[in-house]
């Protein structure tokens, strides 16, 4: 699978230091470039949330992502939200959301990560579009 920086939301996106209780927006916000892009119209475009590494905790951290979209890159509605997740149930590799981009998005996208109960100690995460999210194979080689 071939991957482009402009469609990456999170790239090793640290979140350690986010207290808790507090949220943090991705790296990247992504411009479509028009008021109504016809996603979810066709091929489908999907959204991958995947950790770098395990995410630690010396209490129990939550970790709840939500997908922002925006008609102006100012006010921010949510499109799409992942239930609370516990930090010891996030593994490397494991996808946090694989989930289609749903009709009717608006031309900027976010990524939010909430972060609860306690701080990560570590952690980071990546997150882009794709159209074959099976194909997406992660490889420390390359």
């Amino acid at each position: 699978m071939i991957l482009d920086y402009n469609l990456t939301l999170s790239e090793g996106q640290d979140l350690t230091g986010v207290s808790s209780g507090a949220n943090t927006d991705s790296t990247n916000i992504i411009d479509f470039g028009r008021a109504t892009p016809g996603m979810g119209v066709g091929t489908p475009v999907y959204l991958i949330v995947r950790p770098e590494a395990d995410l630690a905790s010396s209490g129990s951290a939550t970790l709840q992502v939500s997908l922002k979209d925006s008609a102006d890159n100012s006010s921010w509605a949510t499109v799409i939200q992942t239930p609370v997740l516990d930090h010891s149930k996030i593994s490397q590799g494991d996808d946090i959301l694989t989930q289609p981009l749903p009709h009717g998005i608006r031309r900027y996208i976010k990524l939010n990560f909430a972060v609860g109960t306690a701080a990560l100690t570590t952690g980071a995460i990546n997150a882009f579009l794709t159209l074959t999210p099976e194909a997406f194979i992660e490889d420390s080689n390359y």
